[in-house]
């Protein structure tokens, strides 16, 4: 049963108030439980909404006070929104997985290796990220010190020119 777009942020949103409240583990993407426990959350809702539907949520929770303690309990740490991305596309293609099955039988293997190939993607993608991130810092530092080494040039040509249009005195 699909749900209506109109109706899944509401419906989205009080499974996952209901798993928040009843201390449900949401946050280790390494555990198939866990998984499993998200896509019971989003039963019903299109696997195109999942990768903004659930960082969007996370984040609007995480800004209300009240909610800040069960998002930490379930494993959801309220200062991580590149791993809710990362959970919310991971949730979606999972979905993506399980909804393709044609086999029974075999589907469990073909979706735990397809799961395993994902964790790696997204693994390498999180790496590729802090080595952006790392270069993104030493640019940083690179431009603090071109900026304060042109702040200094700056005071000595100022100081030059003062210099240069300063009347010269003789010595008598």
């Amino acid at each position: 049963m699909m749900i209506r777009p109109t109706e899944g942020f509401e419906t989205f949103d009080a499974r996952l108030r209901g798993a928040l409240v009843a201390g449900q583990p949401l946050g280790d993407l390494g555990n198939m439980s866990v998984v499993r426990a998200w896509l019971e959350i989003c039963e019903g809702l299109p696997r195109s909404q999942l990768p903004t539907l659930i960082p969007d949520t996370i984040a609007r929770l995480t800004a209300d006070p009240d909610w800040q303690a069960c998002l930490v309990d379930c494993g959801l740490g309220i200062a991580e929104a590149r791993s809710h991305v990362e959970l919310g596309m991971v949730v979606a293609c999972y979905g993506r997985l399980r909804d393709a099955r044609e086999e029974p039988e075999d589907s469990t293997d073909r979706v735990e290796a397809g799961y395993a190939s994902l964790q790696r993607s997204f693994a390498a993608l999180d790496s590729a990220a802090r080595r952006l991130d790392s270069a993104c810092a030493d640019l940083d530092r690179q431009i603090t010190t071109l900026e304060a080494d042109l702040e200094d040039v700056a005071q000595q040509s100022e100081t030059m020119a003062h210099a240069a249009r300063a009347p010269k005195t003789m010595a008598a």
